[in-house]
């Protein structure tokens, strides 16, 4: 994928590493947001998918 940057500078990077930055982005601003909410004296909720697909209905419990 061809894309510009917020600098205006070009860049082409596969979209397999474009999704897996978007993950991982993702995975690190829950991080930020669990040790606020722990620092504050807090219990962060569970965030993890496979937290959220073992909860949903008709999901197989193996």
């Amino acid at each position: 994928m061809r894309y510009r940057d917020s600098r205006g500078g070009a860049h082409e990077t596969p979209a397999s590493e474009m999704l897996l930055h978007v993950a991982l982005h993702g995975q690190h601003h829950r991080g930020q947001i669990a040790a606020l909410v722990r620092a504050a004296g807090g219990e962060p909720a569970v965030t993890d998918f496979i937290a959220f697909a073992r909860e949903r209905p008709g999901a197989a419990d193996t």
